[in-house]
């Protein structure tokens, strides 16, 4: 099974996995099961599922995977408008990568 990682993420998994392979050739058993557990966690924190897209073109999609924790008017600095923000809180167990759900590019 492949796991689409995080570009992002493998700055923390290859050291780890090193120090992991490294503490089994030195039979360092316990530097072993830390920095192997440690592996599998930043392996799971990072990883990047495919999302299906509905078909509907009318679908409200989210830009992360979590619980939405607060909805609420306020006015955007940088549009000098009211803004709907919507915050969305990400636990340790969710997806931690932020997707565009609309066609576009940050510029700012």
């Amino acid at each position: 099974m492949r796991i689409p990682i995080v570009k992002d993420g493998f700055r923390f998994i290859l050291p780890l996995g090193l120090l992991t392979a490294a503490c089994l050739v030195f039979s360092m058993v316990w530097g072993a099961w830390v920095f192997g557990l440690l592996f599998l966690f930043c392996t799971w924190f990072f990883r990047d599922p495919e999302r299906p897209l509905p078909h509907d073109p009318k679908a409200v999609l989210s830009p992360a995977d979590g619980k939405i924790v607060e909805v609420k008017r306020e006015k955007d600095p940088l549009l000098d408008q009211p803004v709907q923000r919507i915050s969305i809180f990400l636990s340790v167990f969710n997806v931690h990568v932020n997707r565009i759900p609309i066609h576009g590019r940050i510029e700012k």
